[in-house]
């Protein structure tokens, strides 16, 4: 292989990364608060709501469906911590049930789509407007507040080494879904259902189920993006965290343009993450307008969808040479 070659195949695989110390060096050159510690440790905690999300968001696409109520869900679990907190309920309870019924309203998309073999966006679309109705009627239409538990509070607002925790907690959840999708059965499953579920299910995957736990899961992320989020403000209403979910699929989408191209993966995930809060933050410190943020973020996502494209129509020209040879 010539170095030229060589050289294509590197950039094709490491192409996010690549635009992603770019940006760091442009924004760092311009502002230099740019690459303070403080300033990437606020950064990494104002994103983090939309980066669990994003890691729901995984599960849905790899098994080849989409989730509309995902934001809803994520809204929903912040409103119930914060009603639990208000009605006095212990600080487990104030947790674990937001993060269990969250898990279930994941699991009843499932069950329907599987079951009833609806589309998924119907399904999911119908389900979030429900949970939106319900985070209407907990709230009354205004905000609940939530002061306790302290600890939920400290993990996520409070830093450790300068770095948000809720932060440290993310990556090292990347790391475990990461083995899961990649080393492990099921996670295995979830990509076989996603390239071809007629296959998978002529192989003996239990396709039905599988689909269904990847819905229960994304679920799960939902509501504990809802619980990162409403332990931030201390405070929850209907209208929190719905438009979170189309940035957090765009950062999932943009995982296909770097490391495993083609392919949604979770290192492409994480740094697709930081790709648009540093170049969010970076336009931010520099004085740019509102919209541009926008504009930065839709330049971002389709200037990987072209190299994703790009990069799996050059794979797939070399392995027909291969073939031919």
């Amino acid at each position: 292989m010539s170095a030229i070659a060589n050289a294509k195949k590197i950039f094709n695989k490491y192409a996010l990364l690549i635009v992603f110390v770019a940006v760091i060096a442009v924004f760092g050159l311009i502002s230099p608060p740019f690459l303070s510690i403080s300033n990437i440790s606020n950064m990494l905690l104002g994103g983090m709501a939309s980066a669990y999300l994003a890691f729901g968001g995984i599960f849905i696409l790899v098994v080849n469906e989409f989730d509309l109520s995902l934001g809803y869900n994520l809204c929903l679990s912040m409103c119930t911590a914060a009603f639990l907190d208000t009605m006095g309920a212990p600080g487990i309870v104030t947790v674990l049930l937001p993060l269990i019924l969250g898990t279930c309203y994941g699991l009843i998309n499932g069950l329907i789509v599987v079951k009833l073999k609806i589309s998924s966006m119907i399904v999911t679309l119908a389900v979030g407007l429900t949970l939106s109705g319900i985070a209407q009627a907990i709230t009354n239409g205004g905000n609940l507040y939530l002061t306790s538990p302290e600890w939920l509070l400290y993990l996520t607002r409070k830093s450790f080494c300068q770095i948000a925790i809720c932060a440290i907690i993310w990556f090292l959840a990347g790391i475990v879904l990461h083995f899961f999708l990649t080393q492990m059965s099921l996670g295995r499953q979830m990509f076989a259902v996603g390239n071809s579920e007629k296959t998978a299910f002529l192989a003996g995957i239990h396709t039905a189920r599988i689909r269904m736990i990847a819905f229960a899961m994304a679920g799960f992320f939902a509501s504990l993006g809802g619980l990162i989020m409403v332990g931030q403000l201390g405070s929850a209403s209907s209208s929190y965290g719905v438009s979170l979910l189309l940035p957090a699929y765009a950062v999932v989408f943009l995982s296909k343009a770097s490391f495993k191209p083609g392919y949604i993966n979770v290192p492409g995930v994480i740094v697709s993450v930081l790709l648009i809060l540093f170049g969010t933050n970076g336009m931010q410190l520099i004085g740019a307008p509102t919209w541009s943020e926008y504009l930065f973020e839709g330049i971002i996502l389709m200037f990987s969808m072209w190299l994703s494209t790009h990069t799996s129509m050059t794979a797939n020209q070399i392995a027909k040479k291969k073939g031919k040879e």
